[in-house]
């Protein structure tokens, strides 16, 4: 899942590149572009974040922490042997 929302996010910060290429192809409509050049700073100021309950961010630092954990308390238990 984490690397599913790393992905994710990723697309969500190329989109607003995007919107630019398609306002270059469509310069005659100038009530799209303003729309998309609308859309496209709310995307840039925004920052996105993909979170369970506004807690834990979801992406790949939440696998790092986990593994890490996990790792931290294998060494504690095999030095308690």
């Amino acid at each position: 899942m984490a690397v599913g929302v790393t992905r994710l996010m990723d697309q969500i910060e190329t989109t607003p590149n995007m919107l630019y290429h398609v306002m270059d192809a469509h310069q005659n409509n100038q009530q799209m572009i303003s729309q998309l050049k609308q859309f496209s700073l709310e995307l840039l100021h925004r920052k996105i974040q993909i979170t369970a309950y506004n807690f834990i961010p979801l992406d790949s630092t939440l696998l790092h922490s986990i593994i890490s954990m996990v790792i931290t308390y294998l060494v504690i238990l095999l030095q308690m042997q």
